[in-house]
């Protein structure tokens, strides 16, 4: 399981995903420029059989959820001794004096996230809220606070692109971290946040994240479902065709190769020195006619060797007698 924390401020807001550890305690910084705080915040937490809490810092104090072990509702908790376990979907608050910050807890089985992909049909803008009728329709709520408006955002097309705009919402959206101050004209692969909600803007398609409290209405906005490509059997036969050609080429080399050796096995050996001997045979017998392939004539009797390579000699066979 993995446990994601969503945390907001007036201007910003950023997810953290916390790390598979066991009894051990962990920071997560909150970077003062991102958040627009006046300084840089490190939120404590601590792993301890199994289950994440809060630990509690000079730098701020905790607003702690109901059901929390020594937490009550709206009770607030400091001091590094200060626990306060984190819950599923729970909102909780950071107060650090000039400012507070928003943490919203999600536990996901896995850490990767699963995104749906569709495509607007004939459609001049998408709306999104938590009310009926709207084409991506989603809610949060906490302890009777709920974050999503009934209408609260679309994304209007035209000729100049995407156009998101916040309908006055009281908590707000983000694209790519940021509060959206009115509206903002999307770019490729813009990342839109609503307070648990997350789509990706990819041009002619929108990829949202799966989540339990969301319907998208499909009448509006189609699945994308990527093209077959007919020529997948043509590729796949010039592949074959491709590793045939490479096998055939290899044996060729490997065979060339070979040729090679054996040519310059058989050239080395001309030039290779004979050991000199002098056989049994050689003693008993005479010499009548030594020649090269350059000195040969049958005329020559009684020639003495001149060189061991390429020297061809006869006995005479008269004299191999006892």
């Amino acid at each position: 399981m993995s446990v994601v924390l969503m945390i907001y401020s007036r201007s910003a807001c950023r997810e953290f995903v916390l790390p598979a550890l066991h009894n051990e305690e962990y920071s997560i910084k909150i970077d003062s420029e991102i958040f627009e705080l006046y300084q840089d915040v490190s939120l404590h937490l601590e792993e301890n059989r199994g289950e994440w809490f809060f630990l509690a810092d000079e730098q701020y104090t905790v607003y702690g959820a109901a059901g929390n072990v020594g937490a009550g509702s709206g009770r607030k908790h400091s001091g590094r001794d200060a626990h306060i376990r984190l819950l599923n979907g729970a909102n909780y608050t950071l107060d650090l004096g000039r400012e507070r910050l928003a943490v919203i807890v999600r536990f996901k089985e896995t850490s990767f996230v699963s995104y749906r992909k569709y495509v607007p049909e004939n459609v001049a803008e998408i709306t999104i809220g938590r009310a009926s009728g709207n084409m991506i329709r989603y809610s949060y709520s906490y302890e009777g606070n709920q974050y999503i408006g009934r209408n609260m955002a679309e994304i209007r097309f035209s000729n100049d692109g995407a156009l998101l705009v916040d309908n006055q919402s009281k908590n707000g959206l983000y694209v790519n971290d940021r509060r959206v101050n009115g509206s903002r004209l999307l770019a490729f692969g813009d990342h839109i946040h609503i307070w648990g909600l997350d789509m990706v803007y990819l041009g002619q398609v929108l990829a949202i994240r799966e989540e339990e409290d969301l319907q998208v209405d499909t009448s509006y906005l189609k699945l994308f479902v990527p093209e077959k490509k007919e020529e997948a059997p043509a590729q796949s036969a010039q592949l074959f065709s491709i590793h045939k050609n490479r096998r055939r080429n290899l044996w060729i080399s490997t065979m060339s190769i070979a040729a090679s050796l054996v040519l310059i096995a058989t050239v080395a050996l001309k030039f290779i020195p004979m050991p000199s001997s002098t056989p049994v045979e050689q003693q008993k017998a005479e010499v009548t006619a030594v020649y090269t392939p350059d000195n040969y004539n049958e005329d020559l009797m009684n020639y003495t060797m001149v060189d061991n390579v390429d020297v061809y000699y006869y006995l005479a066979s008269e004299d191999f007698g006892e």
